[in-house]
């Protein structure tokens, strides 16, 4: 091997290790800024555009009554009655205005906090969520 073709095999190592740095660096500059788009745009769906929903829609600005029980939790405003049982309910996010009861990946149900008539019923709902929902989570945000 003749002087010329180690100093090019040098150059070339040289070269490759640059260009794995340079490519590994920037594989993880675009995963990375690809997760961050991901975390707001979730954030942005399912706290900011509920917000504004809520801000925007007159009925949920009606008077809701929310009762715990055992089985699920009951929602009434005017005629409409509803149950939804904490088998129904994959995770609930707790923020400074709203539970989100999350039902799957696209599906929640938006409470505001107002009708809860005191703390000790969010605290009610975690016990008995937690209880019938070993696998789900509960998410305070505020």
């Amino acid at each position: 091997i003749s002087n010329g073709n180690i100093v090019f095999l040098i150059v070339m190592t040289i070269l490759e290790i640059v260009f794995l740095i340079i490519h590994e660096f920037f594989f993880g500059l675009i995963v990375g800024m690809l997760l961050i788009i991901s975390y707001l745009l979730v954030f942005v769906l399912y706290f900011i555009y509920p917000q504004r929903i809520y801000e925007k829609n007159k009925y949920l600005k009606e008077k809701i009554d929310c009762d715990i029980l055992d089985m699920g939790i009951r929602l009434r405003r005017g005629k409409i009655d509803s149950l939804i049982e904490w088998k129904n309910i994959k995770a609930i996010y707790e923020s400074n205005d709203f539970l989100y009861l999350i039902q799957d990946k696209v599906n929640y149900i938006l409470i505001p906090k107002r009708a809860i008539k005191n703390k000790y019923d969010l605290v009610t709902i975690q016990k008995l969520y937690n209880e019938n929902n070993k696998d789900g989570t509960y998410n305070s945000t505020k």
